[in-house]
């Protein structure tokens, strides 16, 4: 399993989602992140937060590097059974790259249309450089409003061709604080926000045939 996780805008939860990724997967094999924007690595901090608190110190799957091209990156991951790619915080040339040998495309983002539109733009950018529609999807996993906005972001979506998924995970407190530890989205200790994103990695899994418990 190949996950790109990009994005034409910062903010939008999209290495926290890289990294819960990479750590679900690592549950199921041989894994890697790689972070591809070296002068943030928010990925690779977070990971690094992980191991140095000792958070499932068994876990020797997990891997992770620092890679700014996009070739290096693909290279360096053909030695894993899962790679999870955490983009740079605008498309560049490399977005291109990872997300044409990704089984999965993920493209997080906010309900506000200011964040919508640079995103569902970068979608179709991708669609036209040959990446299936069918692995393309934008979602919602650091999500800031009210349960009208994200109907509306779910209407403004539909009338798009770019898919999307209806699981979405809020901003919320014990988000951060979960990560402010090295924790992961699916390890927060409230059942509520943890079934959610559980929920939304069980739903990306399936997509490929992969399970999830």
């Amino acid at each position: 399993m190949k996950i790109a996780v990009v994005k034409q805008k910062g903010g939008t939860g999209a290495s926290a989602l890289a990294t819960t990724l990479a750590v679900e997967l690592a549950k199921q094999g041989d894994s890697i992140l790689v972070d591809l924007d070296p002068n943030q690595q928010t990925s690779v901090n977070h990971l690094k937060t992980r191991f140095n608190s000792d958070i499932n110190p068994s876990m020797h799957n997990l891997h992770y590097k620092v890679i700014n091209d996009g070739k290096k990156a693909v290279k360096a991951s053909n030695d894993y059974e899962h790679v999870v790619f955490d983009g740079a915080a605008t498309a560049s040339l490399s977005t291109g790259i990872i997300s044409q040998i990704s089984d999965l495309v993920l493209i997080p983002t906010g309900f506000s249309k200011d964040d919508l539109d640079p995103n569902i733009t970068l979608a179709y950018e991708l669609m036209d450089a040959g990446v299936p529609s069918e692995n393309i999807h934008i979602v919602f996993s650091n999500a800031s409003g009210t349960y009208v906005e994200q109907r509306e972001a779910f209407k403004y979506l539909e009338q798009t061709d770019v898919q999307f998924i209806k699981l979405v995970i809020n901003n919320k407190p014990c988000y951060r604080q979960a990560l402010n530890l090295g924790k992961v989205l699916t390890e927060v200790p409230f059942p509520g926000p943890k079934l959610k994103a559980k929920q939304l990695i069980c739903a990306l899994f399936l997509m490929k045939g992969l399970t999830y418990e």
